[in-house]
């Protein structure tokens, strides 16, 4: 699967693979899904690139990974009645080497990626249908 992300994380079209699971019971319902996404693009060494943070266009001097990371989520529903319905979703994303690129040249004593740090998150939901 191949998509263009324009949203919290950057502006980059990516291929994906996504496994997702679901088991319902009457009221009950739960998810779980993994994601890993591999950008299309990237940073190579000597050549023009565009970071879409800054909206600054850049020459590299290092190659930047493709790898965009692992997204896992799980996520439960619960359905008062057939009109109403609550959920939680838990999310996680374990950053790949794409975003730890910092573009630096390879030495002996400074790395050529920064940290990139796991990312969580929380939503809570509520439906309704008329």
């Amino acid at each position: 699967h191949t998509r263009c992300l324009s949203d919290w994380s950057s502006d980059v079209c990516s291929s994906d693979l996504m496994l997702s699971s679901e088991k319902r019971w009457e009221q009950w319902g739960l998810n779980f899904g993994l994601v890993w996404a591999q950008a299309n693009e990237i940073a190579t060494t000597g050549k023009d690139a565009y970071n879409h943070r800054t909206r600054q266009w850049f020459t590299s001097v290092a190659d930047q990974g493709k790898g965009m990371g692992i997204e896992a989520d799980f996520g439960t529903r619960y359905n008062w009645d057939d009109n109403i319905s609550f959920g939680m979703d838990i999310g996680m994303l374990f950053p790949g080497d794409y975003f730890k690129f910092i573009n630096k040249a390879a030495t002996a004593t400074p790395p050529t990626q920064s940290p990139a740090n796991t990312v969580s998150a929380i939503s809570f939901t509520a439906a309704t249908v008329f």
